[in-house]
């Protein structure tokens, strides 16, 4: 499966490893192509539930915006919007939670 790089909130040493990546999508279809990759392995693995492990240890923080980050509306409509502020592991965090994953 593909994972979910930015640049923007990745560690530049990390960049030349990271050739496996989901690439010239919006954060709205990255969240909805690791939801698929989840239905998915649920699917073909005969799972009652799947548990999401993800580490983006190399990750900097968000700057915290009430407006993207306070609600969970607030934060689905900065995904709808593309907004910068929405790192990688926010994405995968939506995606478990819309997908009923741990």
């Amino acid at each position: 499966m593909k994972g979910i790089y930015d640049e923007k909130f990745i560690a530049s040493n990390q960049k030349s490893r990271a050739n496996h990546i989901l690439e010239n999508y919006t954060k709205y279809q990255q969240v909805n192509l690791i939801r698929e990759d989840i239905k998915k392995f649920k699917k073909e693995n005969n799972l009652d539930k799947v548990i999401v492990f993800w580490s983006g240890n190399t990750e900097r923080y968000v700057n915290i915006d009430n407006n993207v980050h306070s609600t969970s509306d607030n934060l689905l409509k900065a995904l709808e919007n593309n907004h910068h502020e929405l790192s990688p592991s926010i994405l995968y965090g939506i995606a478990a939670i819309l997908e009923g994953c741990s």
